[in-house]
């Protein structure tokens, strides 16, 4: 933006004029004539009760008053009993798949042992540093190779644990969460084999 001072052209740029339009710009357009709104307005406008603090702690008391209860969720009502877990509690979705072992094996010792094996062989799955370089390797030469196939299914297997672990326990599902897992630890056994 340049401006013409008689003969000459002078750069709005300069430091003392620049600092000086642009504070007159931003008290202009963005102080008293916001959408062509008037000083007079303005000065209406602060005869209202303000924001902060007062209509602030209004809301916040209506809010706690009438509006908590609409809020919550409808299982929260229900009266505690300190020994049964609620069947809507379930945790992360990065821990629904060992929940659903857990959930679908009856015993708590055959749980814990079948969970315990299915962290070990992901533990395992983890330290095979050439099952990938074998998925690679056989990638080159045959269109759908063994250890592909076998890791589709695991990985399927192990989705489906996560479906089941964020389902309410009932009996097709107790039933899909077995299956699943008898799936997920054959399939897992048999990567870490080949």
């Amino acid at each position: 933006m340049l401006c013409i001072k008689y003969s000459g052209i002078q750069r709005i740029f300069e430091k003392p004029t620049f600092v000086y339009k642009l504070y007159e710009y931003h008290d202009i357009h963005f102080g008293s004539r916001l959408l062509n709104v008037s000083l007079w307005v303005k000065n209406v406008w602060r005869q209202f009760v303000p924001y902060l603090p007062y209509y602030l702690i209004g809301l916040i008391f209506l809010q706690t008053a009438f509006g908590l209860i609409e809020l919550s969720h409808p299982d929260n009502s229900i009266p505690v009993n300190r020994f049964v877990t609620p069947l809507h509690i379930v945790p992360e979705w990065y821990f629904l798949a060992y929940y659903a072992v857990l959930k679908v094996i009856p015993s708590k010792t055959g749980g814990l042992l079948v969970f315990m094996s299915s962290l070990i062989n992901l533990a395992l799955l983890s330290e095979i540093r050439a099952l990938n370089t074998r998925m690679l390797i056989r990638q080159h030469f045959m269109t759908r190779n063994v250890v592909s196939g076998w890791v589709i299914i695991w990985v399927y297997s192990m989705i489906f644990l996560i479906i089941i672990g964020s389902a309410i326990p009932q009996a097709t599902y107790i039933l899909y969460g077995r299956l699943a897992t008898i799936v997920y630890l054959t399939t897992g056994l048999v990567l870490c084999l080949y």
